[in-house]
């Protein structure tokens, strides 16, 4: 049986206790603890690889839980409905991925969840406005401005079972090595992916709704 890891263990489950005190701030605070245990994790056979994603699939749906309990506050009805579904929907999958070992459903079962409370908690920071979804248009491009990047970042990870960069390594074409070329690497596919989707969105419905 594999060991405990005792500092990510500690680092993912008590950050996520932020959630309850500052919503926001403890989701991306635990959403950084999830990007970056690996790094501290043995994962270099088939069975430590295994251990691994059981171990990281249940921090993540521990953290998961308190950003759901949260949505239950939200004022905007169609924000915190959503919410509820897509979580409920995210547990489907992490089920089947529990009894069958099956990467691929996780594919088909993504967590659009978080980044959808995150698009929302940011908008009310921003806004001063508890609601965002006026009209199910709202919703629809939100949700796809969510999930299509999301959807093309977990084919690789659980199809090809590379993250992209290990098949454009953007960082190594621009002759950078090391440390450097592995964050440059992180942050380049972090806003095509998700910062730069989610902040044009942000920057767009902030303009028309105000």
């Amino acid at each position: 049986m594999e060991q405990l890891p005792i500092l990510p263990t500690i680092a993912r489950s008590v950050v996520p206790l932020l959630i309850f005190r500052i919503p926001l701030l403890g989701i991306l605070l635990s959403n950084l603890c999830d990007l970056y245990d690996w790094k501290f994790i043995d994962h270099s056979t088939p069975a430590k690889l295994a251990f691994y994603q059981n171990w990281d699939k249940t921090f993540d749906l521990y953290y998961l839980t308190f950003i759901f309990i949260i949505a239950f506050s939200f004022k905007d009805k169609l924000a915190k409905n959503t919410a509820i579904f897509l979580f409920l929907y995210r547990l489907v999958g992490l089920a089947f991925f529990y009894s069958t070992h099956n990467r691929q459903f996780l594919f088909f079962f993504p967590n659009i969840f978080e980044n959808f409370v995150i698009f929302y908690l940011m908008y009310k920071l921003f806004s001063k406005k508890d609601v965002l979804f006026k009209t199910h248009q709202i919703l629809i491009l939100v949700l796809s401005v969510i999930a299509i990047p999301k959807l093309i970042h977990e084919f690789f990870q659980h199809f090809l079972l590379h993250h992209p960069w290990e098949y454009f390594d953007v960082a190594g074409w621009l002759g950078t090595t090391g440390v450097v070329q592995e964050y440059l690497n992180y942050g380049i596919f972090g806003t095509l992916l998700y910062i730069a989707p989610i902040l044009l969105c942000l920057t767009y419905l902030l303009k028309k709704l105000r």
